[in-house]
């Protein structure tokens, strides 16, 4: 699926020894919104194209869009992805969406809570002690 032309591009010894990131979604998570999920993760991997998500300082932001492209309506995504508390709030009752600029324009979407991302280092988040529990 990769262009032949990219083939070179990132594959040094570094781009091997980085880390590879790779969704660790709960097996009760909608097999629908899981794959979705494991999918835009793994573009943020060398060679497997523009990514279509982002880390930002609470974990990893996913345009809304990405789940309508994949026909699956965002309020199911984001219902199945609150039960399974995988979803970084803006406040405790707040709204589970995040208004961020993504590839220059504002986007809506969903912030991933980063310890559902292998790969990442949680040190390197912004976590509030209460979400912790």
């Amino acid at each position: 699926n990769a262009a032949p032309a990219e083939e070179g591009a990132g594959s040094s010894p570094l781009a091997s020894a980085q880390s590879t990131f790779a969704l660790q979604a709960p097996m009760r998570l909608n097999p629908l919104v899981r794959d979705a999920l494991a999918n835009a993760v793994r573009t943020l991997n060398d060679g497997m194209g523009p990514p279509i998500v982002c880390t930002v300082a609470e974990g990893l932001f996913m345009p809304l869009d990405e789940f309508v492209r994949r026909g699956i309506q965002p309020s199911q995504a984001m219902r199945t992805l609150s039960e399974t508390n995988m979803l970084v709030k803006q406040a405790p009752d707040g709204p589970p969406t995040h208004s961020r600029e993504f590839n220059g324009q504002q986007t809506l979407g969903i912030v991933l809570d980063p310890r559902y991302v292998s790969g990442f280092d949680p040190a390197a988040f912004a976590t509030s002690p209460e979400e912790n529990n």
